[in-house]
């Protein structure tokens, strides 16, 4: 009896020694790493789960791999390591974000330059407002707002206050022009100009149609017709004093007059204005043509 317990005892001791041996060899056996490149990350944790190793999943954003999409793992695919170690998974967080800086008040410029700085892409869209002209009134999305980068970001820059009607005021006396101008709340620029027009008439404005309010409209304001010395064509006959006349520029109008003297047919005696004096050129110079009345026959004898 006492050999048959020694021989149980022995071939349990053995049995021990022989599972705890074998425990040890199961517990130091490598297995080899699953691939998991492309795959979602549900189904790569569950792949390193089965292979009796450790997930430890790492979120990276990425340009090009979609979102939940394993994109890199370590140890690579096909590595033997041995059981409960590590596998780095590393799974794509779709494009980076980033937040949209706040251009509210910042002038265009310096608000385009800081959202393409920032990764984004501005929109610019012109709008009135009482605020100065090229000043961001407004934005969207709004600013700390996390945005995919590259995204686009709208913002509205002033333009200036509405518009409102400018009156036409061509063909004005200066005076009359101003008044309605300036009652019509503009400011008023006056600029003179040569021109054939009558001296003090407007012969243009800018702007025309509309203007912001309270601007200043500028009025271009004829000097009158430039004008020119008058040939004095006294004592000419009728046809050289009119070639002379529209030759320097002038109109000219002819009136009769009669004389008792043939040699004064035809000929000018004088002119209106003066030779000699300053008129403006396309104005009219009368001038005065002797004409002879040849006398009738003497009456009966009574």
């Amino acid at each position: 009896m006492l050999a048959v317990l020694l021989l149980a005892a022995a071939g349990g001791a053995a049995w021990f020694a022989y599972t705890k041996i074998q425990d040890q060899l199961n517990a130091n056996k490598t297995v080899a790493v699953p691939p998991l490149i492309d795959l979602q990350e549900s189904l790569a944790v569950t792949k390193v789960q089965k292979a009796d190793l450790v997930p430890h999943v790492i979120h990276r954003p990425s340009d090009t791999v979609m979102a939940g999409i394993v994109m890199g793992q370590s140890p690579v695919a096909g590595t033997h390591i041995a059981k409960n170690n590590t596998v780095e998974i590393t799974v794509s967080s779709g494009k980076p974000k980033v937040a949209v800086p706040d251009v509210m008040g910042k002038d265009a410029t310096d608000a385009e330059g800081a959202l393409r700085e920032a990764g984004l892409v501005p929109k610019i869209f012109s709008v009135h407002s009482s605020k100065p002209p090229n000043t961001v009134t407004g934005q969207d999305p709004s600013a700390g707002t996390m945005v995919v980068q590259g995204s686009r970001v709208r913002i509205n820059v002033s333009s200036g206050p509405t518009p409102v009607s400018v009156p036409y005021v061509v063909g004005l006396t200066f005076s009359s022009a101003s008044a309605q101008l300036q009652s019509a709340g503009f400011g008023v620029r006056r600029a003179n100009v040569d021109s054939n027009a009558p001296k003090d008439q407007v012969v243009a404005q800018d702007p025309t149609g509309s203007a912001a309010p309270n601007s200043t409209i500028i009025l271009s304001v004829s000097n009158g017709p430039p004008s020119s010395t008058v040939p004095d064509v006294t004592s000419q006959d009728e046809d050289s004093a009119r070639s002379t006349l529209q030759s320097a520029g002038f109109k000219v109008v002819v009136q009769t007059q009669d004389v008792g003297d043939p040699g004064l047919e035809g000929i000018v005696l004088s002119q209106t204005p003066t030779g000699g004096t300053k008129a403006p050129k396309g104005s009219t110079v009368t001038i005065v043509v002797g004409s002879f009345a040849v006398p009738g026959p003497p009456p009966p004898p009574p």
